[in-house]
C-alpha cells in the first residue's frame, strides 16, 4: 500500500505543476499495468494533468510507474548519459558559463541523468544528439520517479523539494533551433 500511495501521490504533485501525466508498466509490476489496460504503446492518447483521471488510472493500476508526456505537458528533456554524456556535458557548461543546468528539475536513473526545460511553445519530434551521450527530447516521454526503468532501475529526483521546471538556456534554443517547429 506504501507504494500506491506514495506512487499517486507524486503523480498529482506532478500534475499540480502541469506536468501530462502517462501510468506505465512497472518491470516488477507488468501484470497490474497490463490488467487495467496501460500499455506504453497507447499512451499518446491518454496524457492527462487532470487530478480525478490520475487518480482513477492510479486506483485501478496501484503499481503504474509514473511517466510525463514530453510534447503534451509543453516540456524538453535534455538526458546525459554514462561517462561519455558527462564529458560532453562538462564541455557545454564549460562552453557556456551562463548556463546553471541544476537551475531545472533533474533526476537520476543509473548511468543516465535527466534535465527537465518548460520549452516554451517549441516543439521538436525527434531526438537532437547534443554531443556524445547528451540527448535533448520534445517529443514522446520520460520515466519520472519514483518509478523504475526497464532495467529495474529506480529513478530519483536530484532534489525532491524543488521540481521547478525553468526555460532553456538561450545557447541550447539556437543549437535545436534547426531541429524546432512552432507548435501549432
Amino acid at each position: 500500500m506504501k507504494f500506491q500511495d506514495s506512487t499517486l501521490r507524486w503523480a498529482l504533485t506532478y500534475a499540480h505543476k502541469g506536468f501530462a501525466i502517462i501510468p506505465t508498466e512497472t518491470p516488477t509490476h507488468q501484470e497490474y499495468a497490463v490488467q487495467s489496460r496501460f500499455r506504453l504503446l497507447e499512451w499518446p492518447s491518454i496524457p492527462s494533468s487532470d487530478p480525478a483521471t490520475i487518480a482513477s488510472w492510479y486506483l485501478r493500476a496501484p503499481y503504474a510507474g509514473i511517466a510525463v508526456g514530453l510534447g503534451p505537458s509543453g516540456m524538453l528533456a535534455v538526458e546525459i548519459t554514462g561517462e561519455e554524456g558527462s564529458a560532453t556535458f562538462g564541455t557545454l557548461m564549460d562552453d557556456h558559463e551562463d548556463w546553471f543546468p541544476w537551475e531545472t528539475a533533474s533526476f537520476e536513473a543509473g548511468e543516465t541523468r535527466t534535465l527537465l526545460y518548460r520549452a516554451g511553445g517549441l516543439c521538436i519530434d525527434s531526438d537532437v544528439e547534443l554531443g556524445p551521450g547528451v540527448v535533448a527530447r520534445g517529443a514522446g516521454h520520460v520515466i519520472l520517479p519514483p518509478s523504475q526503468d526497464n532495467a529495474g532501475v529506480f529513478h530519483q529526483w536530484d532534489d525532491p523539494d524543488d521540481l521547478t521546471v525553468s526555460a532553456p538556456p538561450q545557447w541550447l534554443v539556437e543549437k535545436l533551433s534547426p531541429f524546432v517547429k512552432v507548435a501549432a
